[in-house]
């Protein structure tokens, strides 16, 4: 289970809009594989110790590592490309998706998994993957992602009792701008916004006014 903090993640409805509309999609998934991530310098001085039985004068057998997730995608609730007035007629949605944790590199982070529980989740693509890709050996094909703000871009729904509050606000924010047509998206949040839900018709006119906006 990717686990967030605070830990009342999953009754945290604030900024709805703002964190699906900054994520590359919105998704439900389940942590299939978790691995450890070496450095491609330790694992070149590991190398070097095997062939010579020397360490090199700076090697960190504590070196930077990171943690990489394996997710398969469940659903893809929407996507940030469906906040824009005219989004792309046809985008494939992906049946996994790679998630990776740098752990000693400064940045503050709180993603955690556990294998096999299921999890909301707002996804993002890093601006610092290509430097992962050089440091760490990640597979420099492939697209990794964080959770939008971290905290907030991760949410179990593996614990016992009903959904989380989130799950059914997100979704419905989420159908109201599956349109490609933005006359219908308008009249989708504008419904959302004469709901009576507080937090829906905040957050649906907030989504009309950025659509409006680009």
């Amino acid at each position: 289970m990717l686990r967030s903090s605070p830990p009342d993640a999953a009754h945290n409805v604030a900024s709805l809009y703002k964190r699906a509309s900054a994520s590359e999609f919105v998704a439900i998934g389940t942590v299939t594989k978790t691995q450890t991530v070496k450095s491609r310098k330790t694992i070149a001085q590991l190398d070097q110790i095997r062939q010579t039985g020397n360490a090199p004068p700076d090697f960190n057998p504590t070196g930077k590592i990171g943690i990489l997730y394996t997710i398969s995608v469940e659903q893809v609730l929407c996507r940030k490309a469906d906040f824009a007035a005219s989004p792309p007629q046809t985008i494939p949605e992906p049946s996994e998706v790679l998630m990776f944790i740098p752990l000693n590199d400064g940045m503050l982070y709180s993603e955690r998994a556990k294998l096999n529980e299921t999890d909301l989740l707002f996804l993002t693509v890093p601006a610092e993957q290509k430097q992962w890709k050089e440091d760490y050996d990640l597979d420099r094909s492939q697209t990794y992602y964080r959770a939008t703000w971290n905290s907030a871009g991760v949410v179990s729904l593996s614990e016992p009792g009903p959904d989380p509050p989130i799950l059914d606000k997100i979704t419905q924010l989420c159908q109201a701008v599956q349109s490609a047509d933005p006359a219908q998206k308008i009249a989708a949040l504008d419904k959302l916004a004469a709901s009576g839900d507080p937090v829906l018709a905040k957050e649906a006119e907030e989504a009309k006014k950025g659509m409006q906006a680009k």
